[in-house]
């Protein structure tokens, strides 16, 4: 049964989620953030859309931004890394019958809650 979704995992939208998910490895400037998010999605956000959600993002307390110079990076707080988890975890769940139906096994692990990894199954055309 598919779990309601808590506060913390009540984001904006997947645009909100993937930033999260990226920030969790590595602080990033938003140009980097950027070239991140075309590089998984295919599409790049324009300012007008990546910065008020980063801002949404520090609002909520999941992200923090700190200037050096004339960059300005943005990590994850605690509660960024937890929600990201949450909202992943949550996202296994509610489309588990997308991926196992698009090619994808799901392998569940636990280790302090449910951990979700996904593994294509079929390898792409473009690969040896």
């Amino acid at each position: 049964m598919l779990r309601t979704l808590s506060k913390r995992t009540q984001l904006g939208g997947l645009l909100s989620f993937t930033i999260l998910w990226v920030l969790k490895e590595n602080r990033l400037s938003g140009q980097e953030l950027a070239d991140e998010l075309y590089r998984r999605r295919g599409q790049r956000p324009t300012p007008g859309t990546l910065y008020p959600a980063l801002k949404e993002l520090r609002e909520k307390g999941l992200a923090t931004m700190e200037k050096r110079g004339r960059c300005t990076y943005y990590s994850l707080t605690p509660e960024g890394l937890a929600t990201a988890s949450d909202f992943a975890n949550y996202l296994c769940l509610a489309f588990q019958d997308v991926f196992s139906q698009s090619g994808f096994n799901q392998q569940i692990s636990s280790h302090g809650g449910n951990v979700f990894r996904l593994k294509h199954t079929d390898r792409l055309a473009s690969e040896p």
